[in-house]
């Protein structure tokens, strides 16, 4: 007996993303709304900035404060620009409170960047009310170097290096970014110089990981550094309403910022267990320093962060995650103050949560997720200042506790999943 058969033989390709569960999960069996912004899309735009990049994504809306360097805030589906939690390599890139200027997060050797649309409070907490941002650099493969030199009008000039490999379950990557621009130098129209328009900033970053063959035991370790220098000359241009007193010539602000974290992930019975345990700690410092006619001014955030979260494939359509997760931060800077005289007072506040999330693909079209995570937010008491300029009145310890409930759908409208709808 003769049968025949008629296969249909096409390409396939699936991008498996991180952010959206905090695992490995396929991209068309994800609720959420993601965007995939790849490495190879970024080197061939010739793009060196994370807000240039996320320029192109829907949802999402940049706002910068001048040229080069300057103050680049994000707001997601409209919410306010301390409601998007990023994240590089794992480890948070936002200030003290959830704060964030996209011109002080590293972009150099990336592999892909996932952005993810909505609210992500329920596995990531209050820092992620419109959404999560997270940057992955490239790790592991086959070993390779590059290196790029550019120049431009504005005495523009960069130079990058980087270097990732792999070799006997050791993976590596190391890149390192320089680019300075003079920015405006010319005259006003009232003929005054503009002296201090240029910027400057220096990002490195490495990591290092090894991945046992048979037990699945797989660590990662990363470091992050950025140093900025930014002139502030302030508004300066045609001014008939006279509302400008004309160039500063003297504000400029420095930022440095160091930031390192280690990750542990263990199978709990061998390489090809339902179980995974991971563990990531990360600790950042954050320093800023701002001088202008009328002083100088001083400000640092420190951070530690630990988290640890357990995944449970139950079956090939279902699995758990559940976990616990600290944050500790300490913000403080010259302009808050108390005694007498007045000495610079920081600001603690800490964050305690428990979070958990199942994920069901009821179809092959078909996807349900529902998570939850309850959270205590505790504040440290704050003396008062009234011998300030402007009084500060005491404010005793606070402390704040939510849930955070979630519940996400995707349907593929097609059974090819070309296109998908999202609730």
């Amino acid at each position: 007996t003769t049968l025949d058969i008629a296969l249909h033989v096409s390409a396939i390709q699936e991008t498996l993303v991180v952010s959206a569960a905090q695992i490995d999960q396929p991209l068309s069996r994800t609720p959420d709304s993601v965007t995939i912004i790849a490495g190879a899309a970024i080197d061939a735009r010739q793009q060196f900035t994370l807000a240039a990049a996320l320029r192109s994504v829907p949802g999402v809306t940049l706002q910068q404060n001048g040229g080069p360097g300057t103050v680049t805030s994000l707001f997601t589906r409209g919410g306010e620009s301390d409601f998007t939690l990023v994240l590089v390599d794992g480890i948070r890139a936002n200030a003290f409170g959830g704060g964030l200027d996209l011109s002080q997060v590293p972009l150099q050797d990336v592999d892909r960047i996932e952005v993810l649309r909505g609210s992500q409070s329920a596995l990531y907490g209050s820092d992620a009310i419109g959404g999560v941002i997270q940057v992955i650099t490239r790790s592991g493969g086959s070993p390779s170097a590059q290196a790029q030199v550019e120049t431009g009008s504005r005495d523009m000039r960069r130079a990058a290096a980087a270097t990732s490999g792999e070799r006997r379950g050791v993976r590596w990557q190391l890149g390192a970014n320089y680019v300075e621009d003079a920015g405006f130098t010319g005259t006003t129209a009232k003929g005054q110089a503009v002296t201090n328009d240029d910027a400057r900033e220096t990002q490195a970053g490495a990591s290092i990981g090894w991945r046992h063959a048979t037990r699945g035991s797989d660590l990662q370790a990363s470091v992050q550094y950025v140093d900025t220098d930014r002139g502030s000359p302030g508004p300066f241009g045609s001014d008939p309403a006279k509302r400008y007193a004309g160039v500063d010539a003297l504000s400029r602000g420095t930022t440095a910022r160091v930031s390192g974290g280690l990750r542990v992930m263990q199978p709990w019975f061998g390489a090809s267990s339902r179980v995974r345990q991971r563990v990531e700690f990360d600790a950042a410092d954050y320093d800023l320093r701002f001088a202008s006619p009328f002083g100088a001014s001083e400000g640092n955030t420190r951070r530690a962060h630990a988290r640890v979260q357990t995944d449970v494939s139950a079956t090939a359509a279902f699995g758990l995650s559940g976990g616990v997760e600290w944050l500790g931060e300490r913000g403080g800077s010259t302009f808050i103050t108390s005694g007498s005289p007045a000495t610079p007072t920081p600001i603690e506040r800490g964050v305690f949560g428990l979070f958990g999330e199942a994920r069901w693909n009821a179809h092959d079209r078909v996807t349900l997720t529902a998570g939850v995570r309850g959270e205590r937010i505790t504040r440290d008491a704050l003396p008062g200042d009234p011998l300030a300029f402007t009084p500060r009145p005491a404010f005793p310890e606070d402390t704040i506790s939510s849930v955070n409930p979630k519940l996400a759908a995707s349907f593929a409208i097609t059974a090819s999943k070309i296109g998908r709808a999202h609730v």
